[in-house]
């Protein structure tokens, strides 16, 4: 049988084959909230001690209650939490959170793709504490239960990391890791739930965190699988912005992960797909393959093919790069974005500030790069498939900071 273009296309995802038709039973409860549930949020969350004792707010998605029905490019359903010094639940609006991203110089967007049998399997989350730190996540689920590793992912990995950062005893580098492990574990467990519509054995996802310590001056990036993040840096005034990657993706071509999955106790084996990406598969069967080396769940994956969810950290001293910089913007985004633009590409996208623009809308710069990201997967398989598509920018040196 002849491969049709949508199947070709299809190759470009994280996971070579699944039914992507299954998992999707689950629905989300969006009655009317109380300030009953919002506790049981906050709770749930760890934001207990922010909420109650300073000025924060968190933004974060929630599984779309329509999950795979949701029209293509439709923006993500997301939830917003403020403090009681930011109007608490007066201020728990999506349009309250648009202008505090305005005005604090960042912005996000989550968009489903051209895939009509899955929903949205992105997701993000935001929380920001005045003066203390901010915290930003993006993960990209795969498999047919993606969307739901993704979610727990969401709303178990900064609880982890706050609360492993309180104990005066763990570094930052250590609470990440921690926390990360945590989280796989914690999507482990939840493979023996009795609902066999959930798959987190062949379901995963990636996760890129950015923690910015605010007391300090220091940024820290963690990652696991293929969901990028760079950082654009100008020297001058008249200098344009230039493009380093803080993150590498992490593939099973790369030398240092094809040994470890190769050598692992079972081996794994890294094969070519014969379209776009070499892909992990266990020793006796040609499954899962996976386009990436390491991501929380893909449990089979992590115990017979030597995945891993050990995050790579790097660190950033803001005081240092601000003295050679005039202007630091930072993104993270899905490989939805990363599949057609490349990083060099970013800076034409106008992500700076001027003395003119001030504090530019970064919730529509971000959007711009979605939109052409979209643009760009629409016309290379021919208005046929895309993958879904989730950005956050945020401007590290705002004129006024």
């Amino acid at each position: 049988m002849a491969m049709s273009q949508a199947d070709a296309q299809r190759r470009r995802l994280s996971v070579s084959q699944h039914n992507e038709g299954a998992g999707f039973s689950k629905r989300v409860s969006l009655s009317t909230e109380t300030d009953e549930e919002r506790s049981r949020k906050v709770s749930e969350l760890g934001l207990q001690r922010y909420m109650d004792n300073h000025k924060a707010i968190y933004i974060g998605t929630r599984t779309d209650r329509e999950l795979h029905k949701k029209k293509e490019f439709a923006e993500k359903d997301a939830e917003v939490i403020c403090s009681p010094a930011l109007g608490g639940v007066a201020n728990n609006t999506v349009e309250f959170a648009k202008q505090y991203a305005k005005d604090a110089g960042f912005g996000y967007s989550s968009r489903k793709g051209k895939k009509p049998d899955a929903p949205n399997q992105d997701s993000y989350c935001i929380f920001i504490v005045e003066g203390l730190f901010t915290f930003y996540a993006v993960f990209d689920g795969h498999g047919p239960s993606g969307h739901y590793v993704s979610e727990i992912a969401r709303k178990t990995l900064m609880k982890c990391f706050l609360t492993k950062l309180a104990d005066s005893n763990c570094t930052v580098e250590q609470a990440l890791t921690d926390s990360f492990h945590d989280t796989h574990k914690h999507v482990e467990l939840t493979n023996t739930c009795e609902d066999e519509n959930i798959r987190t054995d062949i379901s995963g996802t990636t996760c890129t965190v950015v923690y910015h310590d605010a007391k300090n001056d220091a940024v820290y990036i963690a990652h696991v699988g293929d969901s990028r993040s760079i950082i654009l840096k100008k020297t001058g005034p008249g200098d344009k912005l230039e493009a380093t990657a803080l993150t590498e993706d992490h593939k099973p071509e790369l030398t240092h992960e094809r040994s470890r999955i190769e050598s692992a106790n079972p081996p794994g084996r890294v094969i070519f797909d014969g379209y776009y990406n070499y892909r992990v598969f266990c020793a006796d069967g040609m499954y899962p393959g996976l386009n990436m080396s390491r991501a929380i769940g893909d449990i089979t994956a992590h115990k017979k093919c030597g995945l891993i969810a050990t995050p790579e950290i790097k660190k950033l001293d803001l005081r240092r790069e601000s003295e050679s910089a005039s202007e630091l913007v930072l993104l993270l985004c899905t490989d939805g974005v990363w599949e057609f633009i490349n990083n060099e590409e970013i800076p034409s996208y106008n992500l700076g500030t001027t003395a003119k623009c001030g504090k530019p809308d970064y919730t529509h710069k971000i959007g711009q790069i979605v939109q052409e990201s979209y643009n760009r997967w629409m016309k290379d398989s021919d208005n046929e498939i895309s993958d879904d598509i989730t950005g956050i920018v945020v401007n590290l040196k705002l004129p006024d900071r």
